[in-house]
């Protein structure tokens, strides 16, 4: 035999009631655990916020190959300065004649192109 619906609305309300009885009589223990919580949440990302500078991009030619070299520096929270760098070799085919001509007036030095804010 199902239960009648009168049931299930008493049932609920007396949960509901208990629920938030226990809401209640918690609540000063349960706003300090929240309040710890975020405290800790916070201090993680406190502790994982970074700074960029600008990234600076090279062409580097050195004999016959050429590679992009990208340099970012970053500075973490306690002022602790690092550089980050990625290297990608370049297809000849695929720079530009007037950058190409620029690598091979200069040779093995660094070119400069652009600077631009990360």
């Amino acid at each position: 035999m199902p239960i009648p619906v009168i049931v299930w609305w008493v049932g609920s309300a007396i949960g509901g009631a208990l629920v938030g009885a226990a809401i209640t009589y918690f609540w000063d223990s349960i706003r300090e655990w929240a309040s710890r919580m975020l405290d800790y949440i916070l201090n993680g990302i406190n502790q994982a916020v970074e700074v960029t500078s600008q990234a600076i991009v090279s062409l580097i030619k050195n004999g016959d190959s050429i590679f992009k070299l990208i340099k970012v520096y970053v500075m973490d929270r306690n002022r602790n300065v690092r550089v980050e760098s990625r290297r990608e070799n370049i297809n000849k085919n695929d720079v530009p004649e007037d950058i190409l001509a620029q690598l091979d007036a200069q040779m093995n030095d660094q070119l400069d192109l652009y600077k631009y804010d990360t």
